[in-house]
This record gives C-alpha cells, structure tokens and sequence, in this order.
C-alpha cells in the first residue's frame, strides 16, 4: 500500500491525504529546512488558498513560513496538492536513496 501512495501523483483529496501522512510518518526529521519550507507553502496553498498577509507575527521563523506560503500565490487548491505530491515522491525517494543498503 505505501508504495503505490508513493507513485500516486493525483492531486484528489485522498491521494494528497496519504502524502500528508507520508511527511508526517516517514520523512519527519529527514528533510532540510528548504524542503520543510516548500512543503509547509505548498500545504497551506492547497489547503487554505492564499495567504492573508495580516495578522503574521514576523518573527524569523514565522516570516520564513509567510514567504514559502506567498510563493505559491495564485495557485489552486489542486495544483498545490499535485505539487506537493509530486514533491513528497521525490524527497521520498531521496530519503531512500540515502538509507544504508543492507
């Protein structure tokens, strides 16, 4: 089941919803702070729509997260999630090739 998540490209609620789980679950702690970025953007974009830019603390850590999300600015609900998917692929199989082969 989880590799034919991981193949999965639609953007359909269900299939986003498995990829969701699948950065939550596996590549939790595994990914650079600019992969965190584009997916946290990305997510929000899909998710939400764009963003409102009142109301943001700007802080470092929260500016770093407005930007990521204003980046995808004008994006659909379902371009978001076929972007998202189409990321979590490939940071998937970055992280795979990365484990020690055994």
């Amino acid at each position: 089941m989880a590799g034919d998540a991981i193949t999965h490209t639609s953007a359909s609620s269900a299939g986003f919803d498995v990829h969701t789980n699948i950065v939550e679950n596996f590549l939790h702690g595994k990914l650079t702070d600019p992969e965190r970025l584009m997916l946290y953007g990305l997510y929000k974009q899909a998710t939400v729509g764009d963003s409102d830019k009142s109301g943001w603390s700007f802080s470092p850590k929260e500016l770093l997260k407005r930007n990521a999300w204003l980046a995808h600015k004008g994006m659909t609900s379902d371009e978001a999630k076929t972007k998202y998917v189409e990321l979590t692929i490939s940071l998937v199989q970055r992280v795979n090739d990365q484990l020690p082969e055994t």
